[in-house]
């Protein structure tokens, strides 16, 4: 059975501080309530309106989340140290999360993906 989910556009500041427009796969549960950990930081970025995403959406600096026997990525479009290690904290800190490994940005050239 394929998963259902929703598409969030917001706002994502790339390691060179130029803000783009990316998307985030928010993953739904049978009663279309989110499971991938969403939080107020995160949707402080969001944008709800006609914007064209800016290339592809892989890459971005991210936390893999753990909640069950399954993984969520949550993508943390802050740059700024603060910011960021406040995202992640205020993602661990969902009662859901078991846990997270952090991922840094990486570079998508032609398909191929380089860390950075």
């Amino acid at each position: 059975m394929a998963r259902k989910y929703r598409t969030l556009k917001f706002i994502y500041t790339t390691d060179f501080g130029q803000n783009i427009i990316k998307r985030q796969r928010v993953y739904l549960d049978q009663n279309n309530q989110a499971i991938t950990p969403i939080t107020s930081m995160f949707n402080s970025r969001v944008v709800n309106f006609d914007e064209v995403v800016t290339g592809t959406s892989r890459g971005l600096r991210h936390l893999l989340t753990y909640i069950g026997s399954s993984q969520f990525l949550a993508n943390l479009p802050y740059l700024d140290s603060t910011n960021l290690k406040n995202h992640i904290e205020e993602i661990l800190a969902v009662e859901r999360v078991i846990c997270g490994d952090y991922i840094g940005e990486r570079l998508v050239k032609n398909g191929i993906v380089y860390s950075l």
